[in-house]
């Protein structure tokens, strides 16, 4: 489990999850600009990690309305703006419709 970082002693470990939702605003349709949609997902990796969660995952998704298809970069700037978080990528499968993790 050391190789996977994980601390048998604490039990469950809880995170956050996001594939990088780039949707319009459902009232005016229009969508905010992807830098500020990696701004925001990058602010909630810190709030999660001052909040004491154990993890932060972004997904890749490669269709229009997914803001982290570069996870890597995203993966990077969440590392360099947080301290305590262990950050992850997942993959979503379409076939099976549920993430795996890909530590």
């Amino acid at each position: 489990m050391k190789e996977y970082r994980i601390d048998q002693s604490k039990g469950l470990e809880f995170g956050l999850y996001t594939l990088g939702d780039h949707l319009p605003d459902p009232f005016t349709n229009k969508r905010i600009s992807a830098q500020q949609r990696i701004s925001e997902i990058i602010d909630l990796a810190k709030l999660a990690d001052q909040a004491g969660l154990d993890f932060f995952s972004v997904g890749e998704s490669h269709q229009d309305y997914f803001a982290t298809q570069a996870h890597a970069v995203v993966l990077g700037a969440i590392a360099q703006a947080t301290k305590k978080n262990k950050d992850r990528k997942f993959v979503y499968h379409p076939k099976y419709f549920r993430p795996c993790s890909c530590i």
